[in-house]
Order: structure tokens, then C-alpha cells, then sequence
């Protein structure tokens, strides 16, 4: 018979195992609560975050701020969000994309884009280092166009985009930036990084 000390041991050893994630999807459009890893998006602390497809444009943007990210996908309709609570260390691609990213994030948020049958055609990763916050934007071998195009939006208005060749993008871990600082408004300070794997 084991002993009850030995078995919460046990006990506490699986369940360290496990981790936690919160996770739904999308058909459309929808509302995703984060509050269990919130992200700084452009100075604001955001723990709901916004998705939607529009035709060929899939849009990501928080509940209080009118800054919003989106991206050129005709081909899917659905995504997967979900919170993942995995530690992305210093040494990752994340800090070689950004140096000054040199802690360890706790929580991230993973974005599927899919279509009908569920193939995912982008993967879009948020990562909270507690004040600051990192984009990883990553085309998938069944993503059927040859560019990516960002846009950055304030108030459902265009103010700039990027187009990323991805014969020139790492396609594992794809491009990295920051939001927090709204960095992405500014593409041509962006700390946007194509990290090739070593």
C-alpha cells in the first residue's frame, strides 16, 4: 500500500507534466479572452483580443485599442486560438530576432489560420515578456501564395504594410517583431528579423 506522502509526491509530479492551455475556434469572426497571458499591444495592456476574416483579409486586434494587425490569406475561413504556458527562454529566436528580449516569456498565444478541412496556412504566435510583447508571423509549407502581406491598420484605416517575399523568410520560424512600442507602425525601425535556424 503506498503511503500518502508518496502518493501526493506522485500526484504532484503528473500533474507538473501537464500543461494548461486554454483553447477555441473561430468561424468568421470573434472575441478570445487572454487574461490568463495579456499582452502589451502598441502601450496598451490587452487581455481580449479581436479576430475576424474580411474576403481575403484576416484582422487581429485588442478590445480597447484601435490598433490592428492584418494579414493577406484567401484561403482560409476559421482560426485556432489558444494560451499556451510554455517558457520561451533567452536564446530562443525570439531574443536573436529582438536582443533586448532577454528574459524568459511564461505564456504565449497561438493563432492557427485554417481552412475547411483544417489545414493550417499560418501561425501566428503572441509572447508576453511581461511588459513588452513579440509577434512570430509564420507561412506554412501549404501557404499557396509566394508573399505575405502585413498591414498595419488604426481605426479600420490602412496606415502601412509590408510585403515579405518568403523565398527570403525563414520558413520555420518566420518573421519576429514587437508590438508593444507599436513598432510595426514604423516598418522602417521595426526590429522585424528573418532568423535563420542554426
Amino acid at each position: 500500500m503506498m503511503k500518502l506522502d508518496a502518493l501526493v509526491l506522485l500526484l504532484a509530479v503528473c500533474a507538473s507534466q501537464f500543461n494548461l492551455h486554454e483553447a477555441v475556434v473561430f468561424i468568421g469572426s470573434g472575441e478570445f479572452d487572454h487574461h490568463t497571458c495579456p499582452m502589451v499591444v502598441c502601450g496598451t495592456v490587452s487581455s481580449r483580443m479581436r479576430v475576424s476574416f474580411n474576403k481575403s483579409l484576416f484582422s487581429i486586434s485588442s478590445e480597447i485599442s484601435p490598433h490592428c494587425l492584418s494579414l493577406v490569406d484567401p484561403q482560409d475561413d476559421r482560426v485556432s486560438a489558444e494560451v499556451l504556458f510554455e517558457d520561451t527562454n533567452p536564446g530562443s529566436v525570439i531574443n536573436q530576432a529582438i536582443p533586448s528580449f532577454n528574459t524568459t516569456s511564461h505564456c504565449k498565444i497561438k493563432l492557427e489560420l485554417q481552412d475547411e478541412a483544417l489545414r493550417t496556412h499560418v501561425v501566428i504566435v503572441l509572447y508576453n515578456y511581461g511588459e513588452k510583447s513579440a509577434i512570430q508571423v509564420i507561412a506554412t509549407s501549404d501557404f499557396s501564395s509566394s508573399t505575405l502581406v502585413l498591414l498595419h491598420e488604426v481605426n479600420n484605416i490602412p496606415v502601412h504594410s509590408r510585403s515579405l517575399d518568403l523565398a527570403d523568410t525563414d520558413r520555420q520560424n518566420g518573421v519576429i517583431f514587437r508590438v508593444s512600442t507599436c513598432q510595426f507602425a514604423r516598418w522602417t525601425q521595426c526590429s522585424l528579423a528573418n532568423v535563420t535556424s542554426s
